[in-house]
């Protein structure tokens, strides 16, 4: 009974059935900061031992196992020489020389050309409708896990704009992030899509979840944008501008057009107009005890219409033609609404980009 309940107690706690040590949850990482907090420990310990580091060192016990070694796969001594032998037997893992990396490659930077400008114009519409591909050359698919997560615009050959919802927790799990330029209907490959590494993810100092104040993040890319006929970037407003309240402007995502269903597989695009914080705050403070203040722009037909954003477009750009030659300027990145996507509780709400400009600058010309 002892011996069941040892074995046990070794898968519980992140052993598998070579003994190595490992986390139970790839949000592990995400949680390091909790692997001493007292109301968490014990769950950390029997799940996330190796972000902790409380992995058993991979050692002998024993001076005798390398002359044992026989002894490895002997069933009436195989238990033994797993607990004393660990080393000599093969039971744990552990990299005698750092992996060789690969070499850097150096990329070409392509001129992005005028910002705002789609190489690839179509009509605009009121309502959501799948957009015409690539009339939106600056939208981004961020993939997280391999799954479509968020939305985004690129800004410039190695920066994307999104929400900090988006991104914050999981700066650890960098890796897993990737970002898709030249996308459209991400259940089809086009064969105008590349896939671009994440080398940084910035978010916000001031952004919480709670309050979702300054809900804005910046990724840089590990190689620069391939700009061409479907990819491009989009303006920035100045710091100091104000898009005009009634201005019409455009949400694009891969958001969901039904709250209980999954991501729509073609980029979709509509038509929304920026409406008063006042107003905005009036509707949506009621539903959902969020603040609206002045780091967000509002946007959305209220109650009548069932037009805005939902699960799935968040980070992804709100446009407006507010250019002094009428380019396309990103005012907003999709940031909340109602939990519900329904429009009778809540307006769109966006960070508002004039208002964290000098946040943007800032940060991409010091990283």
């Amino acid at each position: 009974m002892l011996l069941i309940f040892l074995f046990l107690l070794g898968t519980a706690v992140g052993f598998d059935e070579t003994g190595v040590c490992e986390d139970n949850t790839w949000q592990c990482i995400t949680w390091k900061k909790y692997c001493n907090d007292p109301m968490n420990k014990y769950y950390m310990e029997m799940n996330c031992r190796e972000t902790c580091g409380w992995c058993p060192k991979c050692e002998d016990l024993s001076l005798r196992c390398p002359s044992r070694m026989y002894y490895c796969l002997d069933p009436a001594n195989k238990d033994f020489m797993k607990t004393k032998c660990r080393k000599t037997c093969g039971y744990c893992t552990v990299p005698t020389t750092a992996p060789t990396l690969p070499p850097t490659p150096t990329w070409k930077v392509i001129p992005a050309g005028q910002c705002g400008v789609p190489k690839i114009q179509s009509s605009r519409v009121i309502n959501g409708v799948d957009a015409n591909k690539g009339t939106w050359p600056w939208q981004v698919l961020i993939r997280f896990m391999d799954d479509a997560h968020c939305g985004g615009s690129i800004i410039s050959p190695f920066w994307v704009v999104t929400a900090a919802h988006c991104v914050e927790g999981k700066e650890p799990l960098m890796k897993d992030f990737k970002i898709i330029t030249g996308d459209h209907d991400f259940n089809v490959d086009e064969g105008t899509e590349t896939e671009i590494g994440v080398s940084k993810i910035i978010v916000h100092k001031n952004y919480t979840r709670s309050r979702l104040d300054s809900d804005i993040a910046l990724i840089k890319l590990n190689r620069p944008v391939p700009f061409g006929q479907f990819v491009g970037t989009v303006c920035l407003p100045e710091k100091i501008d104000t898009v005009p309240l009634g201005t019409e402007c455009f949400i694009t995502g891969w958001g969901k057009i039904d709250p209980y269903n999954g991501l729509h597989h073609k980029l979709q695009q509509a038509k929304l107009p920026v409406v008063a914080n006042d107003v905005c705050k009036a509707l949506n403070t009621n539903s959902t005890r969020i603040p609206v203040t002045e780091r967000m722009v509002c946007a959305g037909h209220g109650p009548l219409t069932p037009t805005g954003g939902c699960h799935g477009d968040s980070g992804g750009p709100f446009v407006c033609k507010t250019g002094i030659n009428g380019e396309w300027v990103l005012h907003g990145a999709v940031s909340w609404g109602s939990g519900r996507c329904d429009t009778t509780e809540a307006y769109t709400v966006f960070a508002r980009i004039s208002s964290l400009r000098g946040w943007i600058d800032e940060q991409t010309t010091s990283n």
